[in-house]
């Protein structure tokens, strides 16, 4: 089953690793995806299920109507019997459940996609500068400076620390 607080994890961003998202995210997808698959499969499992307990059912109340309490056989009749059994309610349940899984697991696979452009978003972001050094007017060669200062000062901190 999907846990969200899992997935909600897996399908948030660190802008400030997108080398790692991107490397996530094929299996992000291919596990989600095979988890769809699966789901698609129990879906059709769940279909064939309910058409063979409707067959059943027909099959049984046409040869044994006095035992579902049908004075005439009709297809009314014969539908309605078929509807109040608890067998077929049971399968019919059982599609909807999965039917239901099938679509959540569908909204992963869209959010996973959406999770991808805004990779793709942000990967152009960072390319165009827009996570890098504040842009300065004239005084660039001040703030230049300021950095080299910096620098020094933590290289010499480090040199001191280290004898």
């Amino acid at each position: 089953m999907l846990n969200s607080d899992s997935l909600e994890r897996e399908l948030r961003i660190d802008e400030h690793a997108l080398d790692r998202e991107w490397l996530s995210q094929p299996r992000l997808c291919l596990r989600y995806g095979m988890m769809l698959a699966n789901a698609r499969r129990k879906l059709e499992e769940a279909r064939n299920e309910l058409e063979v307990v409707r067959a059943d059912l027909d099959k049984s109340i046409r040869s044994s109507p006095d035992d579902y309490d049908i004075a005439k056989v009709t297809e009314t009749a014969i539908q309605s019997a078929i509807q109040s059994s608890s067998a077929f309610r049971k399968a019919q349940q059982r599609l909807i459940d999965a039917k239901y899984y099938v679509d959540l697991l569908g909204a992963v696979m869209q959010s996973i996609e959406q999770k991808r452009s805004a990779l793709e978003n942000l990967v152009k972001l960072f390319l165009a500068g827009y996570y890098g050094q504040p842009k300065l007017g004239d005084d660039s060669d001040d703030f230049d400076e300021l950095v080299k200062r910096r620098l020094r000062r933590r290289r010499m901190s480090d040199e001191a620390q280290g004898s």
